[in-house]
Formats: structure tokens, sequence, C-alpha cells
């Protein structure tokens, strides 16, 4: 499944609109438009913060056995103390 996929369908289980879910990440309901159609670069940042939206992580395979797990929810609460 692709990223855009992935949120787009997340995005649809919990039942939010594309209007939700921009006022919830803090991010423009453009943006939200752009990346469920596939928008081929965004700000890690921004991701983040629908990823978080949705209660969703990012995580990034090292080979075949390792890999990072990154929470949106830590990212912000490392923000916020910085």
């Amino acid at each position: 499944m692709t990223l855009a996929r992935a949120i787009r369908s997340r995005r649809r289980t919990l039942k939010l609109t594309q209007e939700d879910l921009s006022d919830m990440s803090d991010v423009s309901l453009r943006l939200i438009h752009e990346v469920e159609h596939g928008k081929e670069s965004i700000q890690l940042g921004k991701l983040m913060k629908i990823l978080g939206g949705l209660g969703m992580h990012l995580e990034l395979r090292l080979g075949a056995t390792e890999h990072i797990s990154v929470d949106p929810a830590i990212v912000q609460l490392a923000r916020e103390h910085t």
C-alpha cells in the first residue's frame, strides 16, 4: 500500500474529512489533499503532523533486519522540551 493510500484509508476508517484532519494536524487542507493524491515530496515535519493526527507512525527499514520507528507523539514531545 502506498503512503497516500494508507493515509486516505486511515482517515476514512476514522470517519474524518480532509478538513478534520487538516485542523487536527495543523497543516493546510490543500496539503492533505495533495498527500492523499500522491504528492511526491513533503517536509518531514508536516508528514509527522499528519501521521500524528491519524495515530500512525513512520517506520524506516534499513535492510532485512533493521528498522527505525518514529512516533509523531514523541517527536512533538521532544520539540516542546527544546
